[in-house]
């Protein structure tokens, strides 16, 4: 029965992720632009940690982690590399491999040790997602610096490929 429902919530999730890459993640991305893009896992993260803080049901938290892994794997891996646009290509590749392998993983072993030791702590699911969102809420306001920092990046490019062309100008 436990596999049953893990398989459940894996199809909820790889459903949700496809509709929304292929009839969302576009138009979104074009009519908010990056910034907003940033912050809407962050407040995906938030608005189901408080309801999980308030009603710790699996049902509500098998919905909240499909919403999660589909905004993570499509709305947050497209904004993502979009920020990565504004970095030369050596840089980014560093960037990515630092980010996807130390970052992601170690947040990921982070997290469980986490848990498992505030689990031993007696906090229950309840105090636990109360917890966590302060967290996500730190991520969601740390993307909107990120969003600025690449569009100055962005501008920077395009007025130095101005300047060199005006360089080759004939005079």
């Amino acid at each position: 029965m436990r596999v049953e429902s893990f398989a459940l919530f894996d199809m909820l999730a790889q459903i949700a992720t496809l509709f929304t890459q292929l009839f969302i993640t576009t138009r979104i991305i074009k009519k908010l632009g990056v910034c907003w893009i940033l912050t809407i896992p962050p407040l995906v993260t938030v608005a189901g940690f408080a309801i999980l803080a308030i009603c710790p049901d699996y049902g509500i938290m098998a919905i909240f982690q499909a919403l999660h892994r589909a905004t993570r794997c499509t709305i947050s891996l497209s904004s993502r590399e979009t920020l990565y646009s504004a970095v030369p290509t050596d840089q980014k590749y560093k960037a990515k491999l630092a980010v996807d392998v130390f970052l992601y993983r170690a947040g990921d072993a982070a997290g469980m040790g986490i848990n498992g030791a505030l689990t031993a702590a007696g906090l229950t699911l309840r105090r636990l997602a109360a917890a966590a969102i302060p967290f996500a809420g730190m991520w969601g306001a740390l993307s909107i610096p990120l969003e600025k920092v690449q569009s100055q990046k962005m501008k920077g490019e395009d007025t130095q490929v101005h300047e060199s062309n005006d360089l080759k100008a004939p005079v």
